[in-house]
Order: structure tokens, then C-alpha cells, then sequence
């Protein structure tokens, strides 16, 4: 559970990244 939590932040900030970089 707190597993999935974590895996979710961090599928928001790699998409946050992806999204400032071209």
C-alpha cells in the first residue's frame, strides 16, 4: 500500500519533469 502511494508521488514528478523538458 505504502508502496503504490510512493510508486503514484513519484509518477507525478516524473511527469512533472518530462513536462518542463522538450
Amino acid at each position: 500500500m505504502i508502496n503504490g502511494i510512493f510508486g503514484a508521488e513519484v509518477a507525478k514528478h516524473v511527469e512533472g519533469l518530462t513536462r518542463i523538458k522538450p
